[in-house]
């Protein structure tokens, strides 16, 4: 019995370390200073197999960067990156070459790996790291091409407390379009759509292409020129919970049909209830 359970212990520790062996990730990050008081650099790790390889390039002179290989271990669900050579380098006066450790837990919440880098060559050294999940692609030359853009779209995406761009990604792909109703004669939301519009607000939000189409619609009671009047305060009170959320007016187009194009008949109190509606969509 103990030789199966040794064996079984055996099997289990050969499965978690080829899979973290065989695993393969590029994460992308700003370093900080204590605190996150203010911007030291961006960081770059690439994990492919057993290899590792890290790249740090500095705000204080953009023409600086070092990229070096690494040990790695998990630890207790702590990812460990020890530097242990350089590959490459361009450091001016400003910058030092120091041999340092990053330390990165996940935040299951919203996605992000936080943690720290620290050097024992570098007593100052003792910095903030938080980094996402990248799609782009490594960069190993001797000249840096990132473009720092994103350094502040990131930044702007923390402080809203939005979710890495993977696990967006996900929130993208499992949002599910719908249809806000009215109660008669009013534009009011009701309280039941408010979180649904701001996870919406989110996801248009973090992306930069996305607008959306926003048309009201009323029942028909009422004459033509009041059920346009109606569907346009409709669209209208919808457009403004998203622009007061930060989106920008020129990601929003509207429309008014009045009681034009109907979902269902206005003669049951349920089928007007349907057709008191505002409808979004991609665009």
């Amino acid at each position: 019995m103990n030789k199966l359970f040794l064996s079984f212990i055996l099997f289990l520790f050969c499965l978690i370390s080829f899979s973290q062996s065989t695993e393969k990730y590029f994460l992308q990050g700003i370093i900080y200073g204590k605190n996150y008081t203010n911007v030291i650099g961006t960081i770059y790790i690439l994990k492919d197999g057993n290899s590792v390889k890290i790249r740090q390039e500095y705000v204080n002179d953009p023409a600086d960067y070092t990229l070096s290989e690494a040990a790695f271990k998990n630890e207790n669900q702590q990812l460990i990156f020890n530097q242990t050579s350089f590959l490459s380098k361009k450091l001016g006066l400003k910058n030092q070459l120091c041999k340092s450790t990053v330390y990165l837990e996940q935040e299951d919440s919203l996605g992000y790996w936080r943690g720290t880098i620290k050097s024992t060559q570098c007593r100052n050294m003792n910095y903030e790291v938080i980094c996402y999940e990248s799609s782009l692609r490594f960069n190993e030359e001797p000249v840096n091409n990132y473009n720092n853009y994103w350094i502040k779209e990131f930044q702007r995406r923390l402080e809203k407390k939005y979710p890495s761009p993977k696990k967006m990604e996900e929130k993208r792909a499992n949002f599910k379009l719908f249809t806000i109703y009215f109660d008669y004669d009013k534009y009011d939301i009701r309280p039941e759509y408010i979180s649904r519009l701001n996870e919406m607000t989110m996801i248009i939000d973090s992306h930069t292409d996305y607008r959306i189409k926003i048309t009201g619609h009323t029942d028909a009671d009422g004459s033509d020129q009041y059920n346009d009047e109606l569907s346009k305060n409709r669209a209208d009170e919808i457009r403004r919970f998203f622009t007061a959320r930060g989106i920008p007016d020129h990601k929003i187009v509207i429309e008014f049909k009045g009681e034009k194009l109907p979902v269902d008949n206005n003669k049951t109190s349920e089928g007007k209830q349907r057709n008191r509606r505002v409808e979004i969509g991609f665009i």
